[in-house]
C-alpha cells in the first residue's frame, strides 16, 4: 500500500490506505502531474483521448500495465498470468508467485459441481435487461458451484438481452450487480415494479441477492466469492 500513489475509476468505493484520486478515470494531464512509475488499468484506458497510448506513457517514463484478465472472455489462467507479469514489473516475483500457487492449489481442490440452479446476473433494468454472460472469470467461479448462468452468450460479458428470452426460461436465483447494497435494492425495486419476472421462482421465493461488481472481476478474493455463492452467504434483497 505504501507504494500506491492513488486509485481512480472505482466510483465512490474507497479502499483503506489508498488515496482516492477520482471517482472516474483521471485525465492524462493529471497523470502527468503525479507521474507514477507504473499505471495499472484496463486496455481501453490506454488510448490517446484517455490516459495516452502505451508508447506515449513509456516515452515520459511511466510504465503502463494492462490487466488483460479484465476482458469479457478472460479466464482465471489469464488472471494468474497478469499477476505474474505484475510481479515482474514491481520486483515482487517471489511473493506474487507464491500467492498464485496458493490460489491455484485452493481452486483446484474444489470439486466441479453438478448444476442444480439456473441464475441470472443482472446489471441494469430497463427496456431490456443488462446481464452478465458466461464470459470472464465468472464462468470459472461457477464451475465450483451448483449454479449455471442462464445467459450463455460468450461473445460479450455485459450485454442487453430481451425480456422475452428471460420470460421463456425458469430462474431459480437472481443476482443483482451493483456498487453497493442500496443501488442493488433500487434495481430490485425497479425489477419488481416491472412485474415481468414476478412469477418466476426466484422472485416468488425471494432468492434475489446483492453481488458487488468487484466480486466477478479479477481479484484475489475469488475463493471467498465461490464460497459465498455456494452458501448464499450474500445480502438477500428485501421485498
Amino acid at each position: 500500500e505504501y507504494l500506491i500513489i492513488g486509485e481512480c475509476g472505482a466510483g465512490e468505493i474507497k479502499f483503506p490506505k489508498v488515496n482516492k484520486l477520482s471517482n472516474t478515470l483521471i485525465t492524462n494531464e493529471k497523470l502527468y502531474e503525479i507521474m507514477p512509475k507504473v499505471v495499472i488499468g484496463r486496455e481501453g484506458s490506454f488510448q490517446e483521448n484517455r490516459l495516452g497510448t502505451k508508447q506515449e506513457l513509456k516515452e515520459i517514463g511511466i510504465e503502463p500495465f494492462i490487466f488483460y484478465s479484465a476482458g469479457p472472455n478472460s479466464t482465471l489462467e489469464d488472471f494468474y498470468k497478469d499477476l505474474k507479469n505484475l510481479g515482474k514489473v514491481l520486483g515482487k516475483e517471489d511473493i506474487i508467485n507464491n500467492s498464485i500457487k496458493k490460489l491455484k492449489d485452493s481452486y483446484n481442490r474444489l470439486e466441479n459441481k453438478k448444476k442444480l440452479k439456473k441464475a441470472v446476473f443482472i446489471s441494469s433494468v430497463g427496456d431490456t435487461l443488462g446481464v452478465v454472460g458466461s464470459g470472464g472469470i465468472l464462468k470459472d467461479l461457477l464451475l465450483k458451484t451448483d449454479i449455471s448462468n442462464l445467459i450463455e452468450n460468450k461473445a460479450d460479458n455485459y450485454f442487453k438481452i430481451s425480456w422475452e428470452f428471460i420470460l421463456d426460461n425458469e430462474i431459480d436465483i437472481i443476482y443483482i450487480l451493483s456498487k453497493d447494497e442500496e443501488e442493488s435494492q433500487n434495481k430490485y425495486d425497479q425489477l419488481r415494479n416491472s412485474k415481468l419476472l414476478n412469477q418466476k421462482k426466484a422472485m416468488l421465493k425471494n432468492e434475489v441477492y446483492f453481488l458487488n461488481y468487484f466480486d466477478i472481476a479479477p481479484n484475489i478474493k475469488f475463493l471467498d466469492v465461490i464460497e459465498n455463492l455456494n452458501t448464499t452467504n450474500l445480502k438477500r434483497l428485501s421485498i
